[in-house]
């Protein structure tokens, strides 16, 4: 442990209650360090990773605490890890483990807009890569938060649908041909959806992304069917409008008699439909 002992006293000094609440999986932790600087970038799925000792779904659970080790590691040039090609985004990228490529659900409310080999299809999925392949040309894309509203929208001209499944929407950041297109996105009425429609801003800086239903007027009208979240708010979002901005402070402050949070699905579908027709027709 002579070795460890500088990075162990530095990681006390600034972490130590996450350390002590944890002290029973550091030496499984040293071991990940370890094969971190046995292997460099290995390029493996983390259950892939074999270290004697640890189970598979190690990694999986103790990210951030192995993280705070590597990232002290990392900073010393005692340790010899090459850092020039790290990337400053998501664990299995930064730390040089393989990560599965997300899908993309997305339906064609145009059926003008498939391409020849994609005619017969319906509800689609294809990989990210796959996905930023496609010549679709100038088109709008609507990116829905909710599955029944996904599933439930009918035709729409010149639209592609897309299923956004929370903080998914962040893996459409590498689909050049977006930049084409007119994005459209529209989400839950919470501190959540505010915070991912902010993310997707974020990921695709060069798009402009504008939202739907997602402000005070339409929160106040379906107020009746509004819950309380018990999600903490933490930090207002960076890339909101003003009137999204009103919301999201609304809602900071406990909403409507407490209740601060609308799903998209609670809001009737006939009303989301002629209201989407308004804005995309």
């Amino acid at each position: 442990m002579t070795e460890r002992e500088p990075l162990s006293v530095i990681l006390f000094q600034t972490h130590p209650l996450t350390l002590l609440e944890n002290r029973e999986a550091l030496p499984s932790v040293l071991r990940v360090v370890d094969f971190l600087r046995g292997h460099g970038r290995s390029g493996l799925y983390l259950r892939q990773v074999e270290i004697a000792g640890n189970d598979t779904k190690f990694i999986e659970r103790h990210k951030r605490l192995i993280s705070l080790f590597v990232n002290a590691l990392l900073a010393d040039p005692e340790y010899g890890l090459d850092v020039s090609s790290v990337a400053e985004e998501g664990f299995e990228e930064r730390y040089g483990f393989r990560r599965k490529s997300p899908l993309i659900l997305f339906r064609f409310l145009d059926p003008e807009l498939k391409p020849e080999d994609l005619r017969e299809a319906e509800d689609m999925a294809l990989d990210v890569n796959a996905f930023s392949k496609l010549r679709i040309g100038r088109c709008k894309v609507l990116i829905v938060e909710n599955e029944i509203t996904y599933l439930s929208l009918s035709s729409l001209p010149r639209t592609l649908l897309i299923f956004g499944a929370g903080r998914a929407v962040v893996n459409l950041r590498s689909v050049p041909w977006l930049k084409e297109c007119s994005l459209f996105y529209m989400g839950d009425l919470d501190g959540a959806g505010l915070s991912i429609l902010s993310s997707l801003r974020e990921s695709l800086k060069d798009v402009p992304v504008q939202s739907l239903m997602m402000d005070e007027d339409t929160f106040r009208q379906y107020a009746a069917y509004a819950v309380e979240s018990k999600v903490p708010v933490r930090g207002e979002p960076a890339e909101l409008t003003d009137e999204e901005r009103n919301l999201y402070r609304l809602l900071s402050a406990g909403g409507l008699e407490g209740r601060d949070r609308l799903e998209q699905e609670l809001i009737p579908l006939s009303v989301i439909e002629n209201r989407l027709r308004d804005a995309l027709t």
